[in-house]
């Protein structure tokens, strides 16, 4: 893969976790739109941060189209 497709797909990737992160993709997997094979993975996990702020802690991941994990990226969303 060249330098090109590399951002492309990073820039994908990272627009599919701001919408985890966001709430805007309730979904839990799926694959990278305009990315045959990419697929992304998120876990929700709730949580609380000093007793009085409902969080959930994001963990999501991308996938090469041969099933090695690419990426990871992890946060803390409020709600859930």
């Amino acid at each position: 893969m060249g330098a090109r497709e590399d951002l492309r797909t990073i820039r994908t990737a990272e627009s599919k976790y701001e919408e985890c992160a966001l709430g805007i993709e309730r979904g839990v997997s799926g694959e990278l739109d305009g990315l045959p094979g990419w697929r992304w993975e998120v876990f929700r996990t709730p949580t609380h941060v000093a007793q009085l702020k409902r969080m959930s802690q994001i963990q999501f991941m991308v996938y090469r189209p041969d099933g090695i994990k690419a990426f990871e990226w992890g946060g803390l969303r409020e709600g859930e």
